[in-house]
């Protein structure tokens, strides 16, 4: 009987020593399963700490542009996260973003704005004249291509890099020759020929009078010499009027 007793009570000492043990181990896992967590991203490599300090032991390091799991944000330096699945740990939040970090290719070739009448050329989020304008680059200004599409058959949209992200622009507003510098011009003179004088932009327009084979004439409108627009507005007998943009030659001021 004492043998049996003395089992019963080592068994059951045994017992209770291994549900204490159990009782005492931190249970993250089923803590995690009840946290609502933010799913942010890492702009750069960053420590994972046991505590929200710079003193405090490293767990380990946290790749750039890693998704990860935030708890909270423990004060303005410091978010609390999830790390391994199965541990808290601490990031600083500099180097955490609400958005992945978009990986910007080469770029491979140089392009230059051009035909776009002196107007500003917009660079788009996405290839859709409905995208977001993310900003935009001036007449002559250098395109920087991801594809080297001067060798490419001809695109709708190039995907352009600028201000170090993604973009895209019209095709057809951009060449490969490097564009003469852009100079302002404010006079011409007609070609070798009579030029009809109208009262509006059109050929259907009435003819207030004839400038005579190279008239100089003043315009009322600013214009460039990468201009392409069809008539020119012109000042005429004290008023304004217009003629032909291709019977005139520019001149360019000295």
């Amino acid at each position: 009987m004492k043998k049996a007793s003395l089992l019963k009570f080592g068994l059951a000492t045994t017992l209770s020593a291994s549900a204490f043990t159990l009782s005492t181990l931190p249970l993250v896992s089923h803590a995690e399963t009840a946290v609502k967590t933010t799913t942010m991203y890492t702009n750069h490599g960053v420590n994972a700490r046991t505590a929200p300090s710079v003193k405090s032991k490293v767990l380990g390091v946290i790749a750039k542009n890693t998704k990860i799991q935030v708890i909270e944000k423990t004060n303005k330096y410091w978010y609390k996260i999830v790390y391994k699945k199965d541990q808290i740990a601490y990031v600083s939040a500099d180097y955490v973003s609400a958005k992945p970090v978009v990986v910007v290719p080469p770029v491979v070739e140089k392009g230059y704005v051009q035909h776009t009448n002196g107007v500003n050329l917009n660079v788009r989020a996405k290839a859709a004249t409905s995208s977001n304008i993310i900003g935009s680059l001036k007449p002559g200004g250098t395109v920087y291509l991801t594809k080297k599409y001067s060798t490419l058959p001809k695109e709708t949209w190039y995907e352009v890099v600028y201000n170090n992200q993604l973009g895209y622009v019209n095709a057809k507003y951009v060449g490969f020759a490097k564009p003469l510098p852009t100079k302002i011009v404010k006079k011409g003179k007609v070609q070798n020929t009579f030029l009809n004088v109208r009262k509006t932009a059109s050929s259907n327009s009435k003819v207030l009078g004839t400038l005579k084979p190279h008239t100089t004439v003043k315009f009322a409108k600013h214009y460039t010499t990468t201009s392409k627009d069809p008539w020119l507005k012109i000042y005429y007998k004290g008023g304004t009027a217009y003629i032909s943009a291709k019977y005139v030659d520019w001149v360019l001021p000295k």
